[in-house]
């Protein structure tokens, strides 16, 4: 799984990028503009989300990868995954999927720029 979120994210920023229509910055319009918009909102969401999840897993951030200070290692591990978790509930889970959900179905979607 971690591979394909992976393949997918290298996917959009090599080629899919440029799609994003002028409405969010790029400058020039798309009439598939909204589908762009949602890959490269969620090919961020996975660039922020998956590496922290790998460091927290692999025991990166471990007490032993900090030989002078061994403390460190085991309060950033529990930093980065405390932010993790409220990065993952706050913005995927209460802002991301339901507007997706909303794009998907064609409904208005809320909070987003006119």
């Amino acid at each position: 799984i971690q591979r394909l979120l992976c393949g997918f994210g290298i996917c959009h920023f090599l080629f899919f990028t440029d799609f994003v229509d002028y409405r969010y910055g790029r400058g020039y319009r798309n009439p598939h503009q909204e589908v762009f918009h949602w890959t490269e909102k969620w090919s961020w969401r996975i660039a922020i989300l998956l590496p922290i999840y790998q460091n927290c897993t692999n025991g990166h951030w471990s007490e032993t990868s900090y030989k002078k200070f061994p403390f460190l290692g085991r309060w950033l591990r529990r930093l980065m995954m405390l932010w993790f978790v409220w990065f993952f509930l706050f913005q995927t889970i209460q802002s991301d999927i339901p507007q997706t959900y909303q794009f998907a179905m064609g409904l208005k979607q809320k909070k987003l720029i006119p």
